[in-house]
């Protein structure tokens, strides 16, 4: 567990590394380009947009590819863009390698967490819940939550999610709307 923990955070060092390149390299960019301000702030936001961007899709790619391909595709698609980001001598050049930069951030930074998660197991991840009031001081009590997405609701039973906490009815399937009426999420 250490060695992977090692692992993802030197992916995710070596990744804030390369957001945090190009702060003393766009005087240069803004000289040499004639960017401006505007074309220098629009080349620095390019890569939080990539990240942003892919964020959902990365995501996805975890959950169908598996963690270590998703890592792979981040580091390799990284390189690619750090080479092209080296080479390019144009404006829109740099903003398109800068968003394709931060589309690999995306996918290194969901892998490598996700990789952690996966690789933790389930009663140390448990460990880490704060300790909530009860009414009895021996036996702290976690809050339920139930929470349904809009396909859930409409009969989908794949994407439901369970009653989490003590209590009766734990881990079984609850009904569509809480007691209380509120159909979206209910703390109980």
């Amino acid at each position: 567990m250490r060695r992977l923990l090692l692992l993802v955070g030197a992916i995710v060092l070596v990744d804030t590394m390369f957001f945090a390149a190009l702060t003393p390299l766009l005087p240069h960019y803004e000289k040499e380009l004639d960017l401006g301000k505007g074309g220098a702030g629009v080349l620095a936001a390019m890569y939080p947009a990539g990240a942003l961007v892919a964020g959902i899709p990365s995501g996805v790619v975890v959950a169908r590819l598996g963690v270590k391909r998703a890592v792979l595709i981040g580091l390799v698609l990284l390189a690619g863009t750090t080479v092209a980001f080296g080479l390019a001598d144009s404006a829109w050049s740099l903003d398109l390698a800068r968003f394709l930069q931060g589309i690999s951030s995306a996918f290194s930074w969901t892998g490598g967490l996700a990789w952690l998660v996966a690789a933790t197991p389930a009663k140390r991840r448990s460990a880490r819940w704060p300790a909530w009031p009860s009414s009895s001081p021996s036996q702290p009590q976690r809050p339920r939550w139930r929470c349904r997405s809009a396909l859930s609701r409409c009969g989908s039973s794949s994407l439901r999610f369970w009653s989490r906490g003590s209590g009766s009815g734990s881990g079984s399937a609850s009904s569509p709307h809480s007691s209380s009426g509120h159909s979206r999420c209910s703390r109980h």
